[in-house]
């Protein structure tokens, strides 16, 4: 009974080494949870997106297939020709890409000359949000 006594002074004694224990635990764990969902999202959005671009690949394969009765040959070429074309645009795009770039900042610059003051943070504020989801658009 003594040892119990003894036992039960020490955990009283160390309480706040416990409760920081409990809380650098609490903290793990959150941030395991935290961090957990964002590699769900993250990973979820880029298998939607190739989901999308596989689904309409094999819609245009299949509308083609059914408006031309294509053979299997037929099908397994025209799949081939539809991811080089899309290759292609890819490249297309990242080659021109500058000159994108250089327009977009040429109209946000005549839509920053026509508004108010007011507006102006409004107006950045929505650029920044565009500007991001473009970015983790093109990071997949």
């Amino acid at each position: 009974m003594k040892s119990y006594w003894r036992l039960r002074r020490q955990t009283m004694e160390n309480k706040p080494q416990n409760r920081k224990a409990a809380l650098l635990v609490a903290v793990v764990f959150l941030l395991g949870i935290v961090l957990g969902g964002l590699v769900t999202h993250l990973w979820g959005e880029r298998m939607v997106r190739q989901y999308n671009e596989r689904h309409h690949r094999e819609e245009v394969v299949r509308r083609l297939t059914r408006t031309l009765d294509l053979s299997a040959e037929q099908q397994k070429q025209l799949g081939a020709i539809l991811d080089d074309t899309s290759g292609k645009y890819h490249a297309l795009y990242e080659k021109h890409r500058p000159e994108y770039e250089e327009v977009r900042h040429e109209a946000r610059a005549h839509i920053r000359a026509i508004l108010t003051p007011e507006q102006f943070p409004r107006f950045e504020d929505f650029v920044r949000r565009v500007d991001e989801e473009r970015r983790k658009e093109e990071s997949h």
